[in-house]
């Protein structure tokens, strides 16, 4: 009997259990089948969240959207240039978030808005057409690509030849002035990425060595230690 009793036990607990399971996967499948749809305005092209998550900041060609995650409501709307539609990131120390407006005529900037008030505090003016934009893990530096392609006067079967130019700049977060130019020589379209200790910088993006039409993916490393 004592046996039985115990064995009763052991498959009620198993039940409960089994119960509190299948509950907990039903909600989770009933959270992932129901998105929340927020109309953050224009075309929204990127997506920034603070790093407490409290805050994303979306551009859309337009202006900024600050939407609040807990009422999944914009609250706010932040004019950062004529086009900022490219990309953004927030510092990870939660203080700025970067803006990249593509400008006109192939000249942009980069916005600097203080997360605190949701105001712009800087903007740094970047001479080609800006496409991607990271943040050191530190939070002391900003890197920002930016590429044209460049025609030249040669002609291919009709079509014209290109040279890609790409430039990184980098920024000093404390003055928020450029430090240095580096050249990379990719055409890229929003391919930054930082590694976790801050020592490299991996640029990706189209490189058209000879022709219009002749393109291939490059992966480029670069030690950042002297920028």
């Amino acid at each position: 009997m004592m046996v039985n009793l115990m064995l009763r036990k052991v498959v009620g607990c198993l039940g409960v259990f089994a119960c509190v399971f299948a509950l907990l996967f039903v909600g989770l499948a009933q959270a992932a089948s129901a998105p929340i749809t927020i109309n953050a305005g224009g075309s929204p092209s990127a997506l920034a969240v603070t790093p407490d998550g409290k805050y994303v900041y979306v551009p859309n060609g337009e202006y900024v959207a600050v939407i609040d995650t807990a009422s999944n409501e914009v609250v706010a709307k932040v004019d950062a240039g004529i086009w900022p539609y490219s990309d953004a990131t927030v510092s990870p120390n939660g203080e700025y978030v970067y803006v990249l407006d593509k400008g006109l005529h192939g000249v942009g900037s980069v916005y600097v808005i203080n997360v605190d008030t949701n105001t712009v505090v800087s903007t740094i003016a970047i001479e080609l057409n800006p496409s991607g934009v990271v943040v050191s893990p530190d939070s002391k530096y900003v890197y920002v690509l930016a590429s044209e392609l460049l025609e030249t006067d040669e002609l291919y079967y009709g079509y014209p030849v290109f040279k890609a130019f790409g430039v990184v700049s980098v920024i000093d977060t404390a003055t928020h002035l450029i430090l240095s130019n580096t050249t990379v020589g990719v055409y890229a379209i929003n391919s930054l990425a930082i590694s976790p200790d801050g020592n490299y910088l991996y640029v990706g993006g189209n490189k058209f060595r000879e022709y219009f039409k002749r393109d291939y993916v490059q992966d480029s490393k670069s030690p950042l230690a002297n920028h």
